[in-house]
């Protein structure tokens, strides 16, 4: 690319930017002052603002579909778990609880349902949470390791970071079933 603009410039890591889906603004961590924070930055205007400063872990900011809630993972309550953030009323709602550590959610395309990983079954593999009932199903098999998904827009595959007989690659999986 060209003509970059930047957006943000700090002496501490940036991390996780994710775009809010009408493209004017965008989610991030960043470490400023020593500590991990989800910041919403505005494009046009460059303002910023603070939207997770919880004791611990602040982290993986992933917008919803329709840009109204933000999913996040929090360590608040010990391990990492998911929450998500009504933008409106910047209430926050933990989703996973347990011993395991969950994160890097995505959103459904329809908005009803995140995926995520967890080492809740021993090793990292990637997981769906429907949102109406709560309830969690594992989504990936094959391999050791699978993180990192991101469901087509269409909601029929995932894509996802895959690793089999310790060679890491990017994998392909139907969310159809019957295929």
């Amino acid at each position: 690319g060209h003509d970059e603009q930047v957006v943000l410039r700090s002496a501490e890591p940036i991390m996780s930017p994710t775009w809010r889906p009408d493209g004017k603004a965008l989610a991030y961590v960043s470490f400023e002052q020593r500590k991990a924070r989800i910041y919403e930055q505005n494009l046009l205007t460059g303002k910023r603002r603070i939207l997770s400063d919880a004791a611990g872990i602040n982290g993986a900011p992933a917008y919803s579909p329709d840009g109204k809630r933000l999913a996040l993972v929090r360590s608040t309550s010990g391990h990492p778990k998911l929450y998500v953030m009504d933008l409106s009323s910047r209430r926050v709602q933990q989703l996973t609880t347990g011993w395991s550590i969950d994160t890097e959610p995505r959103w459904a395309p329809d908005g009803s349902a995140l995926y995520f990983t967890s080492n809740r079954g021993g090793q990292p593999q990637v997981y769906y949470l429907d949102l109406a009932t709560r309830s969690v199903h594992r989504v990936s098999y094959e391999g050791q390791y699978n993180s990192t998904a991101r469901v087509l827009p269409d909601g029929k595959a995932l894509i996802m970071l895959h690793r089999a007989a310790n060679v890491f690659g990017i994998a392909l999986q139907s969310l159809e079933t019957g295929d």
